[in-house]
């Protein structure tokens, strides 16, 4: 494999018109630095990838930044097999990227994403078991544990209002406190957020202290998190391969639901399978050909991903689970 970092960064850098939009690069990296962390061994290319995919410079549509920050926090996980401070950075930036949407709306809804991710599935529990928890998310999305946290009182304070196309957030949103109102910030019924919060006894006119956690249902969230939880699977140590293969292929329909998730979710499924059948590798790089041309036709994308090969010389022979065609869903 190719890949140089210094050549990435050049090729990434060089036009101050077109940095990160959608957050593609950012992903790409991330995905390129576990390849060389998981399955090529190379602690000094994965970590000089990982730099840069946080390069500052690498700036876009907050919208996109905020979920690709989540994915390359992911995948500092991944490589390192460990907290680090530089997910702190990530998170940090992707909260940065949430509070800056300009709609309202789609601000509050990755606001609250953010918060469930952050305060609710980082950090991982040492004795914390994520094949029970995978097994009650595919049995059971719509459950509260799964949903997305809303913060009474919410500050945004990583919003800002200078310039001329920034806007305030509407009085409605900052200012919401009871169940009634939250519930319109997000169009969802009454009914459904008192069943999100049982137990809790609030009224649907009951002002909730400053503060206070209100789970917010949102299928949206539960695609998100089969990412964050594909992350754990390679991650933990108490786990077979065979073990990681069938806990990821199980969050594959959720994942489904967003194709860039599902582009995450498959590759980290590919990376622990390392399958050694050729046909089964030649499909997979001519699927991967196909989407790169339909992607780089329909963005008018500079970014020559395919570049960066890898042959089936460069997979491990050893130590790979068979993976037949039926396992690989593209």
């Amino acid at each position: 494999m190719n890949t140089n970092p210094a050549d990435l960064a050049a090729t990434l850098l060089k036009n101050s018109d077109d940095r990160d939009s959608l957050g593609t690069y950012k992903r790409q990296l991330a995905t390129l630095s576990q390849i060389y962390a998981e399955i090529l061994q190379n602690s000094k290319t994965w970590a000089e990838l990982l730099d840069l995919a946080m390069d500052s410079r690498l700036t876009g549509f907050a919208g996109f930044q905020a979920p690709a920050f989540f994915m390359l926090a992911e995948s500092i996980y991944i490589c390192r097999r460990a907290y680090h401070s530089d997910i702190d950075e990530c998170l940090g930036r992707a909260k940065v990227a949430s509070h800056n949407i300009q709609d309202a709306r789609f601000c509050a809804k990755s606001t609250i994403r953010y918060n469930a991710i952050r305060y609710r599935w980082w950090k991982w529990p040492d004795n914390s078991n994520i094949a029970k928890t995978v097994e009650e998310l595919c049995k059971n999305s719509a459950s509260p544990q799964f949903s997305s946290l809303h913060c009474v009182g919410e500050d945004y304070s990583k919003r800002t209002t200078q310039g001329l196309n920034k806007l305030p957030l509407p009085q409605w949103l900052r200012e919401a406190k009871t169940l009634k109102e939250i519930a319109q910030i997000y169009q969802k019924s009454v009914v459904e957020l008192q069943r999100f919060n049982s137990g809790r006894d609030w009224e649907i006119d009951t002002p909730l202290p400053i503060g206070t956690w209100v789970n917010i249902p949102d299928p949206g969230f539960v695609n998100l998190l089969t990412g964050r939880l594909s992350a754990e699977i390679l991650v933990k140590s108490d786990l077979s391969d065979e073990e990681r293969v069938r806990l990821i292929k199980a969050l594959v329909p959720l994942a489904s639901a967003n194709s860039t998730v599902l582009d995450t979710v498959l590759s980290r499924l590919l990376i622990v399978s390392r399958p050694n059948v050729v046909s089964i590798l030649d499909a997979i790089d001519a699927t991967v050909k196909r989407y790169l041309r339909d992607f780089q036709t329909k963005n008018h994308s500079n970014f020559n991903v395919g570049t960066y090969k890898i042959s089936t010389n460069h997979l491990p022979r050893s130590n790979c689970l068979p993976l037949t065609s039926k396992h690989v869903i593209l």
